[in-house]
């Protein structure tokens, strides 16, 4: 029978959903992240090329920042 608001009773604003329980000790399924779509980006842009120009010092560290590095090049030290 339902009340003077129109709903039956049990489903008003203030009743609680019930939720499903896991077992003690059961771990969350991660979900598997899509993969991004590859965007070819211009490193010949002026935009590119307005910040190569700030942030390298001489064509070697400039090739090095786009990603062609010396073949011959010396290892980098760092903590073992």
């Amino acid at each position: 029978m339902p009340t003077k608001g129109g709903k039956p009773k049990g489903q008003g604003a203030g009743a609680k959903k019930k939720r499903g329980k896991r077992a003690a000790g059961a771990k969350k399924k991660k979900k598997e992240k899509s993969p991004k779509s590859e965007v070819e980006v211009d490193i010949l842009s002026p935009a590119a090329m307005f910040n190569l120009y700030y942030i390298s010092h001489n064509v070697p560290s400039c090739l090095a920042y786009r990603g062609f590095l010396w073949p011959r090049r010396p290892k980098k030290k760092g903590r073992k």
